[in-house]
């Protein structure tokens, strides 16, 4: 006789490995373009990838922890689940310079970028960012991007000249910088 019960615990049971800590989770692949902007589309959320694979076609596994991205065969990023609709997930190196240093433009970054280069260009920065109801950002990250141009002190010295004839604003100042007054 021939009892399947005796058989398991006298033979098989010894051989049973223990069950995994954490349950076997289903995952989600899809294939995804990655746009201009760098982010892929996943689940009504957005994952950063490297630049360089823009317009490419890439594959995206998604478990209820982590998003990871795929070139090839090639794992390119991990991130953590986004948890709402419309997030975003971002790796600033994924992204080209200007647009990951537009992403983590702060006002307090271009006041201390205006202390560098001078007393009048940190005036004019802080000129644009009082004005309200929207301050002016960008305006100033474009001030100090000039001294990359036209190097800092030529900065300092057009916003001077600009602060003199009350016409701090963008334009005033690439035009002094551009006509070398």
């Amino acid at each position: 006789h021939w009892h399947p019960l005796v058989q398991f615990k006298a033979v098989e049971q010894a051989a049973l490995l223990a069950l995994p800590v954490t349950p076997f989770e289903v995952a989600t692949w899809k294939q995804a373009k990655l746009h201009r902007d760098c982010y892929v589309q996943f689940d009504k959320a957005y994952y950063s990838a490297p630049v360089r694979f823009v317009g490419q076609a890439l594959w995206v596994r998604g478990d209820a922890q982590t998003v990871r991205i795929f070139a090839e065969y090639t794992l390119i990023a991990t991130f953590p689940r986004a948890t709402s609709p419309g997030q975003r997930q971002t790796n600033l190196d994924h992204l080209p310079i200007a647009k990951a240093d537009a992403l983590t433009l702060t006002p307090e970054r271009c006041h201390a970028e205006a202390a560098q280069i001078g007393v009048a260009t940190q005036q004019v920065v802080q000129q644009l960012l009082a004005e309200r109801p929207l301050d002016r950002l960008r305006t100033a990250r474009k001030v100090l991007r000039l001294a990359d141009t036209y190097t800092p002190s030529r900065l300092e010295q057009a916003c001077a000249r600009a602060l003199r004839f009350d016409t701090a604003t963008y334009s005033s100042i690439k035009q002094i910088l551009h006509k070398g007054l």
